[in-house]
């Protein structure tokens, strides 16, 4: 008796393909959030989750990308990027339910007014949120630090990926930028700059700090833009080549 072997071939799932198309969507998404379109609420909550999450997969497209090309610092880089994800997911769902546990800092934001009755409290909340902040600025950091790696990986596989140097190039004027932000911010918010800053500005005074974060923030929103776009670009060329 004879065996025949299945002639069904096992699908070939195109990892990189799907990983820039979601890059495309959340392109399209910040690009209106940073304009001023932006969901609030329980619903913007969600959708900031769901972001995190796609970006996962999007990382995991560059994971797939540095097997393909061989590229070792982009795998490892890449997998180092999808945990610091995970990680800023862990403390914003941690942020989330702070805020759900103390209703003054709500109540403050809406009503500056109120401040002085509450001082014990916002001094109480403000050294939570410091130390928060702190945990966040140095993920940031590490997330930046490893970002090198990442782009330094694309600069490497230009050989095979021509649009992967410009990515990289572009990706690490960006972490350049964002890592000295993030130094400045772990500064303000350790040596209690912020917490006072913010108290100014929830008293209806001008900060000049908060402006110079503004400022920095718009900065870092428009390199990101051009780098999603870039890196979502570069992870079509490779499925194209590799899948």
């Amino acid at each position: 008796m004879v065996i025949k072997k299945s002639s069904a071939k096992t699908p070939n799932i195109k990892f990189m393909k799907i990983a820039a198309i979601i890059g495309f969507v959340i392109l399209a998404y910040l690009t209106l959030s940073f304009v001023g379109v932006t969901i609030a609420g329980t619903a913007g909550s969600i959708i900031s989750i769901i972001i995190l999450l796609a970006l996962l997969v999007f990382y995991f497209g560059f994971a797939n990308l540095g097997k393909k090309s061989k590229s070792k610092s982009l795998v490892f880089s890449s997998w180092a990027i999808i945990a610091s994800i995970l990680a800023i997911i862990i403390l914003y769902i941690i942020f989330y339910f702070i805020i759900k546990q103390y209703p003054v800092l709500a109540s403050a934001l809406l009503s500056p007014a109120g401040l002085e009755e509450k001082t014990i409290e916002i001094d109480h909340l403000m050294g939570v949120f410091g130390v928060l902040a702190i945990i966040f600025g140095l993920i940031f950091l590490f997330f930046g630090v490893v970002n090198y790696i990442f782009y330094i990986g694309l600069i490497k596989i230009k050989d095979k990926i021509k649009i992967a140097q410009t990515t990289g190039i572009v990706g690490l004027i960006g972490i350049s930028i964002l890592i000295l932000f993030a130094f400045y911010f772990i500064y303000v918010a350790s040596s209690g700059i912020l917490s006072r800053e913010l108290l100014l500005v929830l008293s209806g005074k001008a900060s000049s700090v908060l402006d110079f974060i503004q400022a920095e923030v718009a900065i870092i929103q428009l390199l990101i833009l051009a780098s999603l776009l870039l890196e979502s670009l570069t992870l079509l060329e490779g499925s194209k080549k590799f899948e």
